[in-house]
């Protein structure tokens, strides 16, 4: 198991002793106390500092060229690091970089890293112990140049931990990361930064790596896409994770939206697996390369992702050319939002159609049987607006397709027998007696947004609306309806319905739907807080 290591950038001695205790309270086993803003003459601060903390410490000042904030030379951070070990930093770090091509800083670098500390054996949690070093290098624009003979580099150098990260250009980076762990002979830290990136960092103990980094809040990480140590805990569930540990997780663009892994972590409780966040580029070829990555590790043990906007009916394309087991309703809706990988084979799934109509047929006296005959407005014409018009012309509605470019509604209601495409401003006087958004116009953080903003539109008395938009749970296009005393829900009920079921298909066995519903809530009211949505 990778220890997790939370950054504090040091101001003060109270400041960074104050943020330790919260780390260590907060579940750390290290902490970096990074030095960067602080000047040569606070030396004995420093060694004040590693003297209180409350955790196993590892000193940094790291310097401008390779994401830092010190503007001192190398003999200046040099300084700064030798009355860390003084007080008992348990490690230094320092980068490669400032070591290749200067025999001086090397030879006084490899000193230090020797040296015990100077405190008297009760005032440290290392007191009397020889330092370690950490040798490391950062590139914050993408992969480096011959990464591997970077890593090399490092380890036959006389280092005791190695470190590499990089600015993540997809998820597949992070493959290679998990690649060089095992490959490596001293312990290494290989991480991956920025959104992309998240998956190194959770995955990390799953690696074999040493170390991973947390943040102690969202505003304290010290490089991007730090997950905070309480999403990595009780979130993701980082400590139980094991080598053997399956993976899943939500494919998408954009997805650090998305309640997917709260929803499916929680209900994963007692189950081996992790749901990550995976953010794909738009396009078939990105995801083609993502999903043919992920499942052809064997060390990974990726066993399915949901898919969302923008890549549901290139995961349909995907799936037939991999000769995937695709489900009918799938098939006949020609998009996916479901993936498994079982015994070495795809199989695809689209849970969002039983999703709506579940979600319809709630609201509705008479349950599916009320749907039958009813008018029904689909607006828009991507992967959710096909599924959802398949699915109710399925149960017997009248729907009709609303598009802002009549072509690809046209297009989509050539497909789907018993579906009309209308001209979009058709929809501000067309009545009808539901009406379903299926854009992602209203999303947070556009919460201002609204797909009938510039009509003339006066909802149906009696009308009922649905949006597949759940953040914020009322959006500007529920707003309308509630307000003119309309039924409206909320696109919470169909993520929910839908996630209950890719849950059943990958796990072989029921939801906990009222957990899914409980954590889902949760994190909607922390979220609609914190922004005031």
């Amino acid at each position: 198991m990778a220890h997790i290591c939370v950054p504090i950038m040091v101001k003060s001695v109270s400041q960074a002793a104050a943020l330790a205790a919260r780390s260590a309270e907060a579940g750390a086993d290290y902490v970096e106390y990074r030095l960067d803003e602080l000047g040569a003459e606070s030396a004995s601060e420093i060694t004040e500092l590693m003297v209180r903390t409350p955790l196993p410490a590892i000193a940094t000042c790291r310097g401008e060229a390779e994401g830092g904030l010190s503007d001192l030379d190398d003999d200046g951070r040099l300084s700064l690091l030798t009355a860390a070990v003084a007080g008992g930093a348990r490690y230094i770090d320092f980068e490669l970089a400032s070591v290749n091509g200067n025999a001086a800083v090397a030879r006084r670098l490899f000193q230090l890293a020797g040296l015990q500390a100077k405190v008297k054996a009760d005032k440290g949690p290392r007191a009397g112990e020889p330092c370690k070093l950490i040798l490391s290098a950062h590139d914050f624009f993408g992969r480096p140049n011959k990464l591997t003979s970077l890593v090399a580099d490092m380890q036959s150098l006389p280092c005791d931990v190695a470190k590499v990260a990089w600015m993540a250009r997809t998820v597949r980076d992070n493959l290679e990361a998990f690649e060089l762990i095992r490959m490596s002979a001293k312990p290494l830290i290989a991480l991956c930064m920025g959104e992309a990136g998240l998956m190194s960092r959770l995955l990390a103990g799953k690696a074999g790596a040493w170390l991973t980094f947390a943040a102690l809040s969202a505003e304290g990480g010290s490089a991007p896409g730090q997950a905070t140590i309480q999403e990595m805990l009780r979130l993701y569930r980082y400590r139980e994770i094991k080598p053997s540990t399956r993976v899943f997780g939500v494919i998408g663009w954009p997805v650090g939206h998305s309640l997917s892994p709260a929803v499916h972590n929680a209900a994963m409780q007692g189950l081996p697996g992790v749901y990550l966040p995976l953010p794909v580029m738009a396009g078939y070829e990105s995801l083609k390369a993502t999903l043919e990555a992920l499942s052809v590790d064997d060390h990974l043990h990726f066993a399915g992702a949901s898919v969302t906007v923008p890549h549901k009916e290139d995961a349909m394309r995907y799936a037939e050319a991999a000769n995937a087991r695709v489900e009918p309703s799938a098939h006949a809706l020609g998009t996916v939002n479901t993936l498994a990988w079982e015994g070495g084979h795809w199989r695809a799934a689209n849970t969002d159609a039983a999703a709506i109509v579940d979600s319809l047929a709630a609201a509705l006296s008479g349950g599916r049987a009320g749907l039958v005959g009813k008018r029904v407005a689909v607006i828009g014409a991507g992967g959710t607006g096909r599924t959802a018009a398949g699915a109710l012309v399925g149960e017997g509605c009248s729907v009709t397709l609303y598009n802002r470019t009549f072509e690809r509604g046209v297009a989509v209601a050539k497909d789907i027998a018993g579906v009309t495409a209308a001209r979009w401003e058709a929809l501000a006087h067309e009545r009808h007696d539901v009406y379903v958004n299926c854009t992602t116009v209203g999303m947070y953080p556009h919460v201002e947004g609204n797909v009938l903003a510039g009509m003339d539109f006066v909802p149906p008395r009696g009308s009922v609306a649905m949006d597949c938009v759940y953040t914020p749970r009322e959006t500007r296009f529920l707003k309308i309806f509630s307000d003119a005393g309309c039924k409206a829900i909320s696109g919470l009920e169909m993520f929910l319905h839908q996630a209950a079921r890719q849950f059943e298909l990958w796990h072989r066995q029921p939801a906990d739907l009222g957990v899914m519903r409980q954590v889902a809530e949760a994190e909607l009211d922390r979220r609609e807080a914190k922004h005031a949505l």
